[in-house]
């Protein structure tokens, strides 16, 4: 899971004010109980990693780019740090933020489609560093 949003416009969205959003101004201990979670913990970037490998080949890591569910099948971790989900850099390759890391996408899966190098799935596309991966 990604770190608590406690601060509004975090893509330069619209997002809830900031006295709407439930991790402002709480610990993980009130978050965790105004969710009503039995526990509440945030990857870092080598966690994230042990899931695309643990989930590979099913049912895959994933996240969203274009709308669609993106599948990542390889991936590693670099230094790099933003809001979760956002494109630190856009070419060669892809580095997307983690919120405690960064990951460099290597291949990865469109739903519906096939799997391809992270160079082949971003020609075509616009990425854009400092813009949302799902966004794309």
């Amino acid at each position: 899971a990604a770190p608590p949003v406690r601060f509004p416009n975090v893509y330069g969205i619209d997002m809830p004010t900031t006295d709407e959003l439930i991790a402002h101004g709480r610990t993980i201990e009130e978050i965790r109980a105004f969710i009503g979670a039995d526990a509440l913990i945030y990857q870092d970037v080598e966690s994230m990693k042990r899931v695309v490998r643990a989930l590979n080949p099913r049912p895959g890591a994933f996240t969203t780019a274009d709308g669609k569910r993106l599948i990542v099948w390889r991936a590693r971790a670099v230094e790099g740090s933003g809001p979760p989900g956002t494109v630190l850099s856009a070419g060669p390759g892809l580095v997307v933020a983690t919120g405690r890391g960064a990951l460099s996408l290597g291949e990865v899966q469109l739903e519906g489609k096939r799997a391809l190098p992270i160079e082949e799935f971003a020609r075509g596309r616009r990425f854009e560093a400092g813009r949302p991966l799902a966004g794309a």
